[in-house]
């Protein structure tokens, strides 16, 4: 393929294929979906699906593969662009998963990223985030409030 490499680090269900399946979004792109949850798989798919992503026109092709932000299962320097939504909370070791990502981008690359921290302007807030995190832990594939 010709057009850019889009690597998304935790895709999940693939929330962001509005985006990618946007009007303004490149064509020809090769998109690498990365998740640790292989019950995901089915649920990205149908989302890349009602986003037009893989209409046959746009000329994207999209792989979903299982694995973890820690080591990334692609080679050095392939991606333009790699997308991070709410994924570094969940990770172990977001240090390493940054390196991962920091190794898979071309030079000149874009790294684009949302996550949620603990808030370092509301002391009640960061307290009660503080205390919700063990079960929230359990409850959402291992995502901190409090990181």
């Amino acid at each position: 393929k010709s057009g850019p490499v889009v690597l998304e680090v935790g895709i999940g269900s693939f929330p962001n294929a509005l985006y990618l399946g946007s009007r303004e979004a490149p064509q020809n792109m090769d998109i690498i979906g990365v998740d640790p949850n292989e019950y995901m798989k089915q649920y990205a798919l149908d989302n890349a699906q009602k986003a037009g992503i893989l209409n046959s026109e746009r000329q994207n092709s999209l792989r979903l593969v299982r694995g973890i932000a820690e080591s990334l299962p692609v080679g050095d320097q392939v991606a333009d662009a790699v997308i991070c939504t709410l994924t570094l909370c969940s990770v172990k070791n977001p240090s390493k998963a940054l390196a991962e990502i920091q190794r898979t981008l071309k030079p000149g690359g874009h790294y684009l990223f949302v996550e949620h921290v603990l808030s370092e302007t509301n002391p009640f807030f960061a307290t009660a985030q503080r205390l919700a995190t063990p079960e929230h832990v359990q409850a959402a594939d291992g995502c901190h409030f409090d990181r």
